[in-house]
Parts: structure tokens; C-alpha cells; sequence
């Protein structure tokens, strides 16, 4: 069998997702600059005969030297850790894009990485069937440049000096190359990334004459004043020599060549399940996205400050976008609380492949609502975890709900007083049946045996171990899916857990008062049922969690309910002032009034209908 050695290097201090075949080996390309400890399964670049120290300028070229130096193979491959060559055996163009030269997929996963042939024994190309394969070339015209000369020369930083130096010293320690160096550069075909697979004869010759070149030209070339981005112009050079080397195998008339396309991931984060910090430590999760983050942050200082200081707490905040800035200004409100852990979930790689459905009557709602979904796995080393929106203040101390015992309840959650007022709704009687539309599509299309047990999903308190036995999360995807849920994530859970509810003391979820069309409040006490509603104003008196669900914020209208406890917690943290600069910008808009109950009772009949 082929002894094959795949090389995908990564940046030190990186933390990427980790391509486990047994053809594989991950390198850190200048692991001498690593700070942080490396992955285990990481390999580093500074051991035995290595050049790791020269990764500023050499770039990936750390990891091409490390591995000629001290492994032994029969063909060698490299690639970057975003950057990978596809050996599918079928062309990638009838299924996804190609921009600047390169095929895009949204995230590195196990099922992309199965579609371009990274099979788990061993890639479904044979190597053996060729002596030397690279990756696709680029028309420079599609780099908006006329040859690869013109390519060098728009880069901002780099100098076409650099490229003449290179150029030269190629023609002096090999006569037989210099013509085809000229050629490559004056041509318009761009190989790009430095990626290839080379028998071992053909991988020794191109180590031998790339190295030898490069580090002459650095003994020339002179860095003094270069920019850190204009330092890395010997592993830009070594790109073009990857080029120049093919051109010169393609006058070898007796070798097997090819060309493979190049896929680019846009995001490599790593799929992340977490575990308790401690033996005793709760599970909290929120979820949003970057822009959302001063709103989440208030939320976040809010529940520091009543928690029980004795409570260890680790809080996994789950996004796809979170800025630097953003963690730093989280970690900073946490701080001075040392019971409490804050983690980051990159959770691009659960939803890679799913099409969550937000349209709707809801049009303040966004993706991030399906991530409760993803606590199932994330959080699977979890019994229980307590989910909250990021639209909350937390009033209270939550040690007593996050200690409350579900036994053999899937979820803990708030009676919703909102929906069951939409279920005696007057204004939505649907024809002659004398019901509304709303509990028509509950007993219809949800199948709920009680509409009247419909829960609120804004303060979930999960079973995960039960829940697993009942739903997994690529179910719950599948259904978020589907168009036919108005009220999606949370329709949804009321499906999935019916009859094994724990109902919570409404104090925990209490629902902002708003005033679009007739009132939160006032819907309530004319539709709800009696004991419910009664339930509802008591909540108000003294709520534990203040919940400003629906398109009414504080940071919208600074004199909606409850937002003068909102603005008491966001005034504490250093996302105050990004709030106010928001608000004094924000644009007064006018909408066409149309009714909720109008918009409800059109979504229901369309679902119907279906």
C-alpha cells in the first residue's frame, strides 16, 4: 500500500479543526513562537533538523523543511489548514462556487471533507497513478492581473525587486530552470497556496533546489525597513517556485501529472463539545451573534451580580462571529466573580449543512434562536443545562433554578400567557368553527393533546440526558428546517416534550408588557385563562428574570416596561457606551401598521393550507 503523508500546517496560537486520518499529520509551522499549550495530536515543527525559527519569512515553508528533513514516505502532500486539495474523483464545479480561483465551502467538517475525497482510510484518489500533482491554476485575469508578474507587482506588500533578486539567483545555481522562470512569470497561469503531492524522488528534488534558492536569496536580500506582512516574502516566492518546478516536470514527457482543485474552508473552527470545569459546577448557556453582544453583555453582568457567589457556574456563550473585542469585555464582567467560567462555542460546525427557517411573522427573530438546539451535543457531558435568551435581565439569584431536580421531565420552563390568550383570542375566530386559528394550528398541525400546557422557550432548564434518548439534534434540525412552525424553535420543543413539562414559577420567565397594537398586557387579561393571567400580574410584582421578548427593547424605546432595570445593569459594563452610540444613530422608521393578530391568523391559514 502507498505510505502517503498528507502535511497540514497551522499557524502557532491557533486553535483550528483537526483532520484526524491515519495519512494525516497537523504542524504547527513555527512552533517555537507557540505561547499556549499545542493540542497533543499537534506536531511541531522545532524538532529534530528544522528551520522553525525563520516562520516569519518562511511562512508554511517551516512545516515542507521539517518534513523532508525527518520523515520517510513514498509521496508527500502539503496543505493549509483552510486550504485543502480536493481528491473527489469528480469535479467540484456543478456544486459549488469558485472564487478567485479557488472552490469555497462554508466550514471544515467530517461530511465536506467526505465530498472532496478525504476518505477515513485513505483519500479516494489514488497517488500512486501519478508522480507529481498541484493544485489548479489560476488565470491571472481572474486575479485581475495580466501576468503573474503584473499579479506580484499589485500586492501590496511585496516588491518587484524582491521578485528580479529571486529571478536571478534561480538562473546562477540552475541554468536549466532560468528560461522556464522567465516564461512562468511573463505567463498568465498562477499556481497558487504552495500545494502538491510529490513522489519522493520528485518531493527530494524540489526541497533540495526550492530551499537552496530561498536561502540565498534571504543571505541577499535586504528586510531591514520591511513591513511584518512584507517579511513574509520568501514564502510568497516559494509559491511562485511551486509554479516554475511544474513547469519544468511538464518537459519531462515520461511523468504522470495532474492538476486538483483547490477548496478554501471560510471557517476552521473546531467541533466543540464541553465538560463541567468542576465535579458541582452548572451549566448556563446563551446564544447570539456579535452584534448582539452589549445586549447579552447587560444580560451577563445582570446575573454575576445575584448570583450566589458560592455557585460555580460555567457559561458557554454559543456564535458563529464574536469579535476579540467582544470576548475581552465579557471575560472583563466576569472577573471579578471567580465561581464563574465564561467559554466561547464557535458553532459553525453543528449547523454547517442546515437551513434554519426565521421568516415569518416573528421578523425580530434570527438564526441564533435554533442554537438551543445544539446544547444536546455541545453540552452532552451535562444532566442539566439551563438555556436563557440573551433579552433578559436576571433579577435574582438563579442558584434555586438551576438546582431545581427535572426527575423524568424533559425540560423546565414558564407557562406561555401570551400564547394561551392567542388561543380565546376573539379577533382570530376562524370562520364558523368559533376557534381561533391559533389553536386550530396547535391541535393541527402541531399535534398538541393540551394547547393550554404551551410553554415559553426563553428559559429552558433541559434534561439532557433524557432529552437525548428522546430526539436527537439532527432531528430537531430537520424540523427547524420546515417552514410550517410560526413560532419555529419554540413550536418545535412544545412538540418534542408535551407531557413531560415541569412548570416553573412564572416569576422566572416574565414577559415584558409591550405596546404594539392593543398590549401584551392587555391580551392577557382579556384571553387568558383565568388562573394564568392572575399568575402573570403577580410575576410582575416582583419577576425573578425580566424577559423583553418581542421587537420592544430598551435600547429601541428607553421608556418601555421594565427598561429602567435593563439600563441600572447596562450603565455597570463597558458596553454602555457602544449602546448609546447605537441609539443616538439609530434612524426613526415608520411601518405600515398591520395588526399582530392579522399577521398571526394570515401565517396560520398559509400553514393550513399546506
Amino acid at each position: 500500500m502507498t505510505n502517503l503523508k498528507v502535511f497540514i500546517t497551522h499557524s502557532p496560537n491557533s486553535d483550528n479543526y483537526l483532520i484526524e486520518r491515519p495519512y494525516v499529520t497537523n504542524v504547527t509551522a513555527g512552533a517555537c513562537f507557540q505561547d499556549e499549550p499545542a493540542c497533543a495530536s499537534m506536531q511541531p515543527d522545532n524538532v529534530g533538523d528544522n528551520i522553525s525559527e525563520r516562520n516569519p519569512s518562511f511562512c508554511e515553508l517551516t512545516t515542507l523543511y521539517w518534513a523532508w528533513k525527518n520523515v520517510q514516505a513514498d509521496y508527500y502532500s502539503f496543505c493549509h489548514y483552510r486550504r485543502l486539495l480536493s481528491f473527489a474523483p469528480h469535479s467540484l464545479k456543478n456544486t459549488l462556487e469558485r472564487d478567485w480561483g479557488v472552490y469555497t465551502m462554508n466550514c471544515l467538517t467530517e461530511r465536506n471533507l467526505q465530498e472532496i475525497g478525504w476518505g477515513d482510510a485513505h483519500p479516494e484518489l489514488d497517488v500512486a497513478d501519478y508522480d507529481f500533482m498541484i493544485g489548479e491554476h489560476i488565470k491571472t485575469q481572474d486575479l485581475q492581473a495580466s501576468n503573474v508578474r503584473d499579479h506580484w507587482r499589485n500586492a501590496d506588500a511585496l516588491y518587484e525587486k524582491d521578485l528580479d533578486l529571486f529571478l536571478e539567483i534561480i538562473a546562477e545555481k540552475y541554468p536549466d530552470l532560468a528560461k522556464i522562470a522567465r516564461d512562468y512569470v511573463a505567463g498568465d497561469d498562477f499556481y497558487p497556496c504552495n500545494m502538491f503531492v510529490a513522489r519522493k524522488e520528485l518531493f527530494d528534488e524540489y526541497c533540495t533546489k526550492l530551499f537552496d534558492v530561498l536561502f540565498e536569496f534571504e543571505h541577499r536580500a535586504d528586510f531591514s525597513h520591511y513591513s511584518i506582512e512584507a517579511t513574509r516574502v520568501t514564502g510568497h516566492l516559494a509559491e511562485r517556485f511551486t509554479g516554475i518546478f511544474y513547469r519544468l516536470l511538464q518537459t519531462r514527457h515520461q511523468l504522470r501529472l495532474r492538476e486538483l482543485e483547490v477548496v478554501r474552508f471560510e471557517k476552521t473552527a473546531p467541533l466543540v463539545q464541553l465538560a463541567p470545569t468542576s465535579e458541582d459546577a452548572k451549566g448556563v448557556v446563551f446564544a447570539a451573534n456579535n452584534a448582539y453582544a452589549p445586549y447579552l453583555g447587560t444580560c451577563l453582568k445582570s446575573l454575576c451580580e445575584n448570583l450566589d457567589p458560592q455557585m460555580p457556574c460555567d457559561i458557554a456563550i454559543f456564535n458563529t462571529d464574536f469579535s476579540a473585542d467582544s470576548k475581552a469585555r465579557f471575560c472583563e464582567i466576569a472577573a471579578p466573580y471567580p465561581c464563574i467560567n465564561v467559554r466561547f462555542v464557535d458553532v459553525t460546525p453543528w449547523v454547517d449543512g442546515y437551513s434554519p427557517k426565521v421568516e415569518g411573522i416573528i421578523d425580530h427573530v434570527s438564526v441564533e434562536t435554533f442554537y438551543r438546539f445544539l446544547i444536546l451535543e455541545v453540552m452532552a457531558a451535562y444532566d442539566q443545562v439551563l438555556y436563557l435568551d440573551s433579552d433578559m435581565i436576571i433579577d435574582h439569584d438563579i442558584f434555586p433554578l438551576l438546582t431545581t431536580a427535572l426527575n423524568n421531565d424533559l425540560i423546565g420552563a414558564v407557562i406561555d400567557a401570551d400564547y394561551l390568550a392567542q388561543l380565546n383570542n376573539f379577533d382570530m375566530i376562524d370562520g364558523d368553527s368559533k376557534e381561533s386559528s391559533r389553536r386550530i394550528y396547535s391541535e393541527g398541525v402541531l399535534g398538541l393533546a393540551d394547547p393550554f400546557s404551551y410553554f415559553q422557550a426563553g428559559v429552558l432548564l433541559l434534561n439532557i440526558q433524557a432529552l437525548r434518548e428522546v430526539i436527537s439534534l439532527e432531528d430537531l434540525m430537520r424540523m427547524a428546517s420546515s417552514d410550517q412552525y410560526i413560532y419555529m424553535d419554540q413550536d418545535i420543543l412544545n412538540v418534542v416534550c408535551q407531557g413531560r413539562v415541569q412548570f416553573l414559577d412564572m416569576r422566572w420567565n416574565v414577559m415584558m408588557d409591550h405596546h404594539n397594537g392593543e398590549g401584551r398586557g392587555n391580551l392577557i387579561k382579556r384571553f387568558t385563562p383565568a388562573e394564568i393571567s392572575k399568575g402573570y400580574f403577580e410575576s410582575r410584582k416582583d419577576p425573578f428574570i425580566i424577559h423583553y421578548a418581542g421587537s420592544e427593547k430598551p435600547w429601541v424605546n428607553p421608556e418601555c416596561d421594565y427598561a429602567a432595570v435593563f439600563w441600572r445593569y447596562a450603565r455597570t459594563t463597558s458596553f454602555y457606551e457602544i449602546i448609546i452610540n447605537r441609539m443616538a444613530k439609530r434612524k426613526p422608521t415608520v411601518a405600515p401598521h398591520r395588526s399582530f393578530a392579522s399577521r398571526v391568523k394570515g401565517r396560520i391559514r398559509r400553514t393550513l393550507r399546506k
